[in-house]
């Protein structure tokens, strides 16, 4: 299935582009071509070369509300150099602000060409996802390349349940990569178990 999800990748990006083009968002799309490296993960070098010598922990938070959390987090990371990605400017941005964050980028679309070669490139000690940010190549990217992966604040809500048991067999593959999944509930945890996480690897 993962190899489905990269060939039809490409199209459905482009599809969306259309149709965001067409829509009365397009407006923020202002500033995309300076915006399309950062999502192709084609970061400068020397940015790449600064990153990969310190190996540091790499967070991925998919917005502002995201990136807000990790603002309870980092200070216990304070030794450590800190990235952290996010699927939006408006996250990136703000990530920018905090102290603690020595980088703060787009991450790379989710297809395993660009994932895989920024994980290469970056050599994190850990990548760490926050809430539902279970991308298929980011995560297949990490295991390939040995960088351990964890899952904080873990969240799948009662609406979204039903739809992610749909593929539930593809998230079972990714969800067992996933060596701590950190949730606020028991109910979470069920969740995620009954959408194939190995059940040692969830801390409530």
């Amino acid at each position: 299935m993962l190899i489905l999800y990269n060939l039809l990748f490409p199209f459905v990006a482009v599809l969306y582009l259309f149709l965001f083009l067409m829509s009365p968002r397009r407006s923020l799309l202002k500033n995309i071509l300076s915006e399309i490296r950062e999502r192709l993960g084609l970061y400068p070098n020397a940015l790449f070369q600064e990153m990969s010598h310190h190996h540091p922990l790499w967070f991925h938070a998919a917005s502002v509300g995201e990136v807000k959390l990790l603002c309870a987090l980092l200070p216990q990371f304070k030794d450590r150099k800190i990235l952290v990605t996010t699927s939006s400017t408006l996250g990136r941005d703000l990530a920018r602000q905090i102290p603690e964050i020595t980088w703060a980028l787009i991450a790379p679309l989710d297809f395993y060409p660009l994932t895989s070669r920024a994980m290469r490139k970056i050599s994190p000690q850990a990548l760490i996802l926050v809430e539902t940010e279970i991308w298929p190549n980011l995560i297949t990217s990490s295991n390939h390349h040995g960088v351990p992966l964890f899952l904080i604040n873990g969240r799948i809500s009662d609406k979204s349940f039903p739809r992610y048991r749909y593929v539930k067999s593809f998230l079972k593959q990714l969800l067992s990569r996933i060596q701590l999944i950190c949730v606020q509930t028991e109910a979470a945890k069920q969740r995620f178990l009954g959408l194939g996480a190995l059940p040692q690897s969830i801390h409530v």
